[in-house]
């Protein structure tokens, strides 16, 4: 048989570099200092004041971020906290490891974010945590649920966001970030923002960011780790430190965070252009959506930048399957994010919608002929199968 599958395929993520970005790294080599220093600070700085956070650490990566800011909060196994389903399972993995007993909830049916319905019944004493996913950028209710909250008498319990698909998505002009205690970012090389590998932790609690910061350098105690700096600042024995915790290293480096600054300032251009092929994407699959072939991700007018994924649902899981292998055929990759995290949990939501999405190519690298060429093969695929 003939092989279909092109040898280059139309990828689901992109990232896109400039001559700046290769610039910053070409200085941060220069310097011989690429280890973690005043460039990670820089970025942290940065990152925090552009979301509007007192303060922040930056990792090396986002499940690793997620480590340490559960292991700062003190949460352990006499303790629960909630997760949706549909969730990356770095995740899962972190709290397993780490011995944190996790309840698991459905998710909406039209998006598949934790919603007030589904985590009422999830909400014990033992709860300490709500971890969300602002699935492809678009927010979760996470006022509704707060007000929730307040009315059980439950302000206790944090709200976490893992924004690693919602770095910039704004609600009423700010950003949904700001709505939590404490978010955590993911900056790899299939992200908006880049840096190749790396995370952040963002929140307003100088207690718990100081905390993080030690956990994230082998449990040291002091906010200087350099030797060099302290005999700078006149410590008689520079050598010397006090250890906290024992703890292992997962700081961000000089490297990745001069990407980082760079990238934050192509971050306007880069939502533009994915903003671009979602929006055709959206007129031009209205029709399909009007025919009752599939359904589009949903739309607010007060919502901004919710641009990481953008998938259709299906009316099954063969339709579903027979599109995704039809567009791989002609060059076209796709993909199901995220594999539900229990297959056997009651979370009839999370199982339709693993069964039943697809997410279609959406980066700032796609040329509008190309995300037309993406249109007409899925025209193509639900004319033939009429």
């Amino acid at each position: 048989m003939e092989r279909l599958i092109p040898d280059s395929l139309i990828s689901v993520f992109g990232n896109s570099f400039t001559e700046d970005d290769l610039a910053g790294i070409e200085k941060v080599l220069q310097s011989h200092l690429v280890g973690g220093g005043a460039k990670t600070e820089e970025f942290e700085k940065c990152f925090r004041e552009k979301i509007g956070f007192e303060h922040s650490v930056a990792t090396n990566s986002a499940t690793n971020a997620f480590w340490l800011l559960v292991r700062a909060l003190r949460i352990g196994a006499d303790d629960e906290v909630v997760l949706p389903n549909i969730h990356f399972h770095g995740i899962a993995n972190a709290l397993q490891l780490l011995g944190i007993p996790c309840q698991l909830c459905d998710v909406g049916s039209l998006v598949p974010n934790l919603s007030l319905k589904s985590i009422q019944g999830c909400i014990h004493d033992r709860t300490r945590a709500i971890i969300f996913l602002d699935y492809g950028g678009f927010p979760a209710p996470v006022w509704e649920i707060k007000r929730y909250l307040i009315e059980i008498g439950r302000e206790d319990i944090k709200l976490i966001l893992d924004a690693a698909n919602s770095p910039f998505t704004k609600v009423d002009g700010e950003y949904v970030a700001r709505q939590y205690d404490f978010v955590f970012y993911s900056f790899d090389m299939n992200k908006i923002l880049v840096t190749g590998d790396g995370g952040m932790v963002l929140s307003n609690n100088f207690e718990v960011s100081e905390r993080i910061r030690s956990l994230a350098y082998y449990g040291i105690k002091e906010r200087q780790k350099s030797g060099f700096d302290k005999a700078r600042n006149g410590e008689s024995k520079w050598w010397e430190f006090t250890l906290e915790e024992p703890s292992l290293k997962m700081v961000m480096n000089n490297i990745a965070a001069s990407l980082g600054l760079t990238q934050l300032g192509q971050t306007e251009e880069c939502l533009a252009r994915r903003r671009a092929i979602r929006d055709l994407y959206l007129n031009e699959f209205a029709l399909l959506a009007a025919e009752g072939m599939l359904s589009l991700p949903p739309t607010a007018g007060n919502v901004e930048n919710d641009l990481f994924l953008f998938w259709v649902k299906t009316h099954d899981e063969g339709i579903r399957n027979s599109l995704a292998r039809f567009l791989l055929a002609r060059g076209i990759f796709t993909t199901v994010r995220y594999q539900p995290l229990d297959p056997s949990a009651d979370t009839p939501n999370a199982h339709d919608f693993w069964r039943k999405a697809l997410c279609l190519p959406l980066h700032q690298n796609i040329e509008p002929d190309v995300a037309e060429f993406i249109v007409s093969q899925v025209f193509d695929h639900f004319q033939m199968s009429r």
